[in-house]
């Protein structure tokens, strides 16, 4: 007796040959900070008060502005998948 074919894989789970495996998201943290205490925008995105704590983000460029009393500071930052980084900045007084 011959043992029974394989049912086909689904669609999703078949590779093409010679395609690149689909992406998967890739996670990283950052954490943000500053004296005094400013508002922060990651990427155009107000997130409050500092500190901001592990936040999550995609990995990869990213921008942050800390706006103060006294003026505001821009920084870039890049962080690779799974990583870390601290982003602190001292802010002008009025």
């Amino acid at each position: 007796m011959l043992p029974a074919p394989e049912a086909p894989a689904a669609p999703e789970a078949r590779a093409v040959a010679g395609a690149p495996a689909a992406p998967a998201t890739a996670w990283a943290t950052l954490s943000l900070n500053s004296i005094p205490i400013s508002k922060v925008v990651l990427d155009g995105r107000p997130l409050g008060s500092t500190p901001k704590l592990s936040v999550r983000v995609k990995a990869g460029n990213h921008s942050v502005v800390f706006i103060g009393p006294g003026g505001r500071v821009a920084r870039s930052v890049s962080v690779a998948s799974g990583g870390s980084k601290t982003v602190a900045v001292r802010l002008p007084r009025d």
